[in-house]
């Protein structure tokens, strides 16, 4: 009998049923042709065993027949073939190649250049000393001798020091270290006095120092392990950390860098480039005031991310609440200087994202034109490939703009020249589809065509405005950091508590973003708390440490 966990793997198609009916009706079934109807017969019973136990749905099915879908497409299949040819050939007999005459990978969707030959091998993935920065450092002496010591050979040589060996020992603790202080008391036997010893100087007589603070704010809105989680993970180690005062921590450590949220919000207004995008959220506060108050004009709940790029710094900011991104990204740019031309604005096509109070350049995301096809390839999978292959070299181009690390106006002029003949040859054949009836129009691809002939001009201003991205994915990579909130805690309680987490998840992603460690910067945030306040522009992530470094040479 089938397996009762997955579907028989049926590897047939419409063209092969006729030679089948045929041999059939001779009888002159092959052990393939007997196999096949072997699994077919098991597939005809797992389906209606599932169905009968109401465990088919759509999803499950599509899930099980298909598998699970990944938008990555396959390698090209020469790529191997032409590693083998390249190998043992001189390179007189196979010239460079010029610039101007690459192309990309026809079949590569969404590839990237490969490694050239003079780069080093990929390492065997153990991690060196070097990789880990914090580690405390112990040297260990030679117990018997040192510099400038005889050589213990006689040989008339004298020792020198020369780079020690390295061993990296990771020792397994708890989520933090408990140290319990005993201060001496004495009594005197005669008046009774009652003398105890005082803490060592400079020791916090705070019971939760701001590293074990910083910690947890991570663990929480980065790593998305919930309260109660985190407090039975660590009762299970002798550790009792009840989840109310963890929440107690956290907001103590949002108040610490609320002022630099405010700064940073300020300073991606005066960016060049801005993304945003929406997210679900269940808010109870919001719930509930929803049942008090059926007549409400906006009853969702969102949590928007922002990501602004200044310069050379990028900016992420999350806010949850009833508003839509664009309307969050409207209170942004309304600190935006009246000198600065209009901000690049990417997004999907979807109107809640825009900002009709102010004037963007609107660029639409070229990923979700391509997710439309992905999405209907199993059923054209000819014309979906066409659309798909021509997408994939117009982000191959971009990812050679990124390699070669041109500026904005030459990677216009490259995009000019390289992608756009391929995107006027795609437009061509999307209009050909429909007006030729090639494809149905309230079908499944006449959607996906609509939706890019419908959206052409957002989607090709990468070609026409210099800086302009081509999709909106490092939005979506960010929006992955409050999904991963949300089904894991699944709710926030109240409003404040959701404002809480947006600020963390704002500084933590803002960090990840710039190469800095988000508990380095918690940490200095809450030791410096009165700073911050005083001058927040001074103490964001990526200047903090010279604010640091001069209070303790002071």
């Amino acid at each position: 009998m089938a397996d009762k966990n997955r579907s028989p793997e049926l590897k047939i198609t419409e063209k092969d049923l006729d030679p089948l009916f045929a041999r059939l009706e001779g009888n002159t079934l092959t052990s393939e042709d007997k196999q096949l109807l072997k699994n077919i017969c098991h597939f005809l019973i797992w389906l209606q065993e599932k169905y009968e136990a109401g465990r088919l749905t759509i999803h499950n099915l599509k899930r099980l027949l298909f598998g699970k879908r990944s938008e990555k497409r396959s390698k090209s299949k020469d790529k191997g073939q032409k590693n083998k040819e390249s190998k043992g050939t001189d390179s007189t007999e196979n010239p460079q190649v010029p610039e101007e005459e690459k192309t990309p990978p026809p079949s590569n969707v969404i590839s990237f250049p490969s490694r050239d030959e003079d780069d080093p091998p990929k390492g065997h993935g153990r991690l060196g000393a070097d990789d880990y920065p914090d580690a405390e450092e112990i040297f260990i002496p030679h117990p018997d001798l040192k510099a400038k010591d005889p050589c213990p050979e006689n040989c008339g040589g004298r020792l020198y020091e020369i780079t020690p060996n390295e061993l990296i020992r990771i020792i397994g603790q708890s989520m933090a270290k408990v140290i319990r202080y005993q201060l001496q008391r004495l009594r005197c036997a005669r008046c009774g006095l009652v003398v105890k010893a005082e803490m060592p100087p400079g020791m916090s007589q705070e019971k939760y120092d701001a590293r074990f603070k910083a910690i947890l704010a991570v663990q929480k809105y980065f790593g998305g392990v919930p309260f109660y989680r985190q407090q039975h993970l660590q009762a299970l180690q002798n550790f009792p950390l009840p989840d109310a005062t963890q929440w107690e921590l956290v907001e103590q450590v949002a108040n610490c860098v609320y002022p630099s949220v405010r700064e940073l919000e300020r300073l991606a207004a005066q960016g060049e480039v801005v993304h945003n995008d929406d997210t679900s959220v269940k808010i109870v506060e919001v719930i509930q005031a929803n049942k008090n108050d059926p007549e409400r004009e906006r009853t969702g709940m969102f949590t928007s991310g922002i990501i602004a790029k200044v310069g050379e710094r990028e900016i992420a900011l999350y806010y949850s609440g009833t508003q839509h991104a664009g309307e969050n990204l409207s209170a942004i740019l309304k600190h935006r200087s009246d000198q600065l031309q209009p901000i690049i604005h990417m997004c999907d096509a979807l109107k809640s994202n825009l900002t009709p109070a102010f004037k963007t350049i609107i660029l639409h995301c070229l990923s979700h034109g391509r997710r439309k096809f992905i999405d209907v390839e199993a059923f054209f999978p000819e014309e979906c490939a066409y659309v798909i292959e021509k997408l994939g070299q117009v982000y191959w181009h971009d990812a050679q703009t990124k390699q070669e690390k041109l500026s904005a106006q030459e990677r216009l002029h490259y995009h000019q020249e390289h992608s756009a003949p391929i995107m006027k040859e795609l437009k061509t054949w999307l209009h050909k589809q429909l007006d030729e009836n090639l494809a149905e129009p309230n079908g499944g691809l006449g959607k996906a065509i609509k939706y890019l002939i419908n959206h052409w001009e957002g989607l090709t201003m990468f070609l026409q405005v210099a800086g302009g991205p081509i999709d909106n994915n490092i939005v979506e990579r960010a929006l992955k950091i409050p999904i991963r909130l949300r089904k894991n805690s699944l709710i926030h309680r109240t409003c404040h508590g959701a404002s809480v987490a947006s600020i963390l998840m704002s500084i933590i992603q803002t960090c990840r973003l710039n190469g800095v460690n988000p508990v380095d910067y918690l940490v200095a945030c809450q030791e410096n708390r009165s700073q911050i306040f005083k001058q927040p522009r001074l103490w964001l992530p990526w200047n903090y440490q010279d604010c640091v470094r001069q209070a303790q040479a002071a």
